[in-house]
């Protein structure tokens, strides 16, 4: 049985999945000036003048703080059915299906948020993920992040917390360039265009 890393946003998916969900929660909603703010915080994190962490938050600010864990279940399943289907990178699919199929330990590790990416657990037949904690009080969203995002190097460290250290050099994984310190990182890295 091998330990099976997989990238989210840009492997799993052909791109980035915060802007579609931006979008698919203030169409919901009707929440176009939340949606003006966080384009423009999009355009701060390109120009490098705010933080991952800060954008996520942004994000969490705008869109999820208050909704409740039930909620935004709901929220992600509908995501999931009307736009991440269309979204999604099939031949790496179809090899995150083989790992499981093989019994391999098979987890997702990425910068996107907790509460989107645990829905996959149960429709991949996956371990686990290992992504960007969300804060939450008696089951309600806070809008803040807990620790750092999980991103390059505290992608790392975060992945040797759940599973152990070490147990990188002996894995593989798959994800895009954004990703290379996980690829240079495992046993064998699998570079997805």
């Amino acid at each position: 049985m091998k330990i099976i890393i997989f990238d989210f946003d840009g492997t799993l998916t052909k791109r980035d999945t915060i802007r579609p969900f931006a979008s698919f929660i203030a169409k919901k909603y009707n929440h176009n000036y939340q949606l003006f703010l966080f384009y423009a915080c999009l355009v701060l994190h390109k120009l490098k003048l705010i933080s991952d962490k800060k954008l996520k938050e942004s994000f969490l600010q705008l869109f999820v703080k208050t909704k409740s864990s039930e909620e935004m279940e709901e929220i992600v399943n509908q995501f999931f059915e009307d736009r991440v289907q269309n979204m999604i990178n099939n031949p790496v699919l179809d090899k995150l299906k083989n790992h499981v199929h093989s019994h391999d330990r098979v987890y997702i590790a990425s910068a996107n948020f907790d509460f989107l990416l645990k829905a996959l657990v149960k429709k991949w037949n996956i371990s686990g993920v290992i992504s960007t904690e969300t804060e939450q009080k008696n089951g309600y969203f806070t809008g803040k992040i807990l620790g750092n995002t999980c991103k390059g190097e505290n992608k790392l460290k975060k992945i040797e917390s759940v599973l152990g250290v070490g147990v990188l050099k002996h894995a593989i994984a798959y994800a895009d360039d954004e990703d290379k310190l996980l690829l240079d990182s495992v046993g064998q890295g699998i570079r997805v265009t």
